[in-house]
């Protein structure tokens, strides 16, 4: 049985936390919202540890072992329960879930910033940094 690591993430927004797990193709019926929701085992036996937003491992039917979740720490962001083994069986989901996370952060800030001028197109990774493509509105020109 592995232990649950937990791992630091620079996420604070709940919903958009949410969001970018849904936009990462897990169906909201895999995704628990709560406090202290208990993560299952790989025999799907409660474990000791909690999260406030729990994916099933049924999300993850090939790869995942077990649950994993996000826990709400004291100063607002949420770090990653994964157990060690989910870890290493899903070595890139950490980089793509902070990429999903940023796609949606820039999409909300966009569309909360009225009348900036602005439509967000996509991001990508180029030689290790995020570009992130806006289009100008009415200009049928991107930056």
């Amino acid at each position: 049985m592995s232990q649950f690591v937990n791992e630091g993430l620079k996420i604070k927004d709940k919903d958009v936390l949410i969001e970018a797990l849904k936009k990462m193709g897990i169906d909201q019926c895999d995704i628990l919202v709560g406090e202290n929701i208990h993560l299952r085992g790989y025999r799907g036996d409660l474990r000791k540890d909690t999260a406030d937003i729990v994916v099933k491992k049924e999300a993850f039917p090939s790869t995942a072992s077990n649950d994993f979740g996000f826990k709400k720490t004291a100063n607002g962001q949420y770090n990653l329960i994964i157990s060690e083994y989910d870890t290493r069986a899903n070595s890139k989901f950490k980089t793509k879930l902070l990429q999903s996370y940023l796609d949606c952060m820039v999409k909300k800030q966009l569309t909360t910033q009225a009348g900036i001028g602005f439509s967000f197109k996509s991001t990508e990774v180029v030689n290790g940094k995020t570009v992130v493509t806006l289009a100008a509105k009415g200009l049928g020109i991107g930056i």
